[in-house]
């Protein structure tokens, strides 16, 4: 079982190294890409969730035995490290062997994760997934915590002294998520165009900036800088990270 590999292309960019601790995800997000990547029927990915059978023994063993240290490991790609509803005890252990081991986590989730931040420190990271805003999220991604409550948690984090970052997608032109007939079409019922998400969004979060259309890596007016790389020919998808742990998020 590879329970943690080196990521490839544009998903290198997120860690030096990943691993994915579950085996589905019951936030049923509509723009998963997940079950298409593991080849797995949609509804058995988002109904049967349960923690990859021996993933800490054998992350353990690997982390030993490869000698990896002093690496940023990214939680996770092909589900989330805090799937709601579902015991998440698993992740905990996970982050206590890399941390074991030398190593920082930067964690990405749409879950609740407010019960690991005490193993958490300055040298790793805290992310959540903002795709939409409250009403669209409702039909976007029922099973997972409500926007708000991801952005307020990074809030609760940041006091702690841990780096916060928000993974967000946007089509540059017209305000709609890169590719997909239903994302477009969710699109249009929301009636959202780009700016107005972003607006949406920086009422949550106060610190989030407008998006920039560029790869860039500059401070986009705010305490956030942002990086941004094409995701498709529709649209652009990107990150930002807060550089400052003296501001709130």
């Amino acid at each position: 079982m590879n329970t943690i590999y080196k990521p490839k292309g544009a998903a290198a960019e997120y860690g030096d190294y990943a691993v994915n601790i579950y085996t589905g995800c019951p936030h049923r997000c509509y723009y998963c890409f997940a079950p298409q990547v593991l080849h797995r029927d949609r509804e058995a990915f988002h109904s049967c969730v349960e923690p990859r059978k021996d993933i800490v023994p054998e992350l353990r063993r690997k982390l030993e035995r490869e000698k990896i240290t002093g690496k940023l490991v990214h939680l996770c790609f092909t589900c989330d490290p805090y799937p709601t509803g579902c015991d998440t005890a698993t992740t905990r252990e996970v982050i206590q062997a890399l941390k074991e081991f030398g190593n920082h986590v930067q964690i990405l989730t749409k879950g609740d994760g407010s019960r690991d931040f005490d193993l958490l420190d300055g040298g790793d990271w805290y992310g959540v997934t903002i795709s939409c805003d409250a009403p669209m999220a409702d039909e976007a991604e029922p099973g997972a915590v409500k926007p708000a409550d991801r952005l307020y948690s990074l809030e609760k984090v940041k006091c702690r002294g841990v780096n916060t970052w928000v993974s967000a997608w946007y089509s540059a032109s017209s305000g709609q998520a890169p590719g997909g007939q239903g994302r477009r079409r969710a699109a249009r019922r929301a009636g959202r165009t780009e700016t107005a998400r972003w607006k949406s969004c920086k009422r949550w979060a106060r610190q989030v900036p407008p998006p920039c259309t560029r790869r860039c890596g500059r401070k986009c007016g705010t305490t956030w800088s942002c990086t941004l790389w094409p995701a498709s020919r529709t649209g652009l998808t990107g990150y930002w990270r807060d550089t400052d742990n003296g501001v709130r998020p």
